[in-house]
């Protein structure tokens, strides 16, 4: 009944439009992902070396690191 009307090639375009904006939202949000957790590593290894100075100031040095609780790990910060 409805052959006769001739298909429209909006559909197509319009679907593979989404499509492209889906998959890039999606890379976005990789690319945001991997910038906080290279941040969050640099962030962590700043605050080990300024412990790490501190505790050569103070004098007692290796028998500070010794200590199993010498460096606390930072929080990933994921709230926003």
């Amino acid at each position: 009944m409805l052959d006769h009307i001739p298909k429209s090639n909006h559909s197509c375009v319009g679907q593979s439009t989404v499509e492209f904006c889906f998959g890039l939202f999606i890379v976005l949000l990789l690319f945001f992902a991997l910038v906080q957790a290279v941040r969050w590593v640099v962030l962590e290894k700043i605050e080990l070396r300024v412990d790490f100075e501190r505790s050569l100031q103070t004098g007692s040095g290796a028998y500070q690191q010794l200590n199993p609780h010498f460096h606390r790990l930072r929080p990933l910060d994921m709230e926003y």
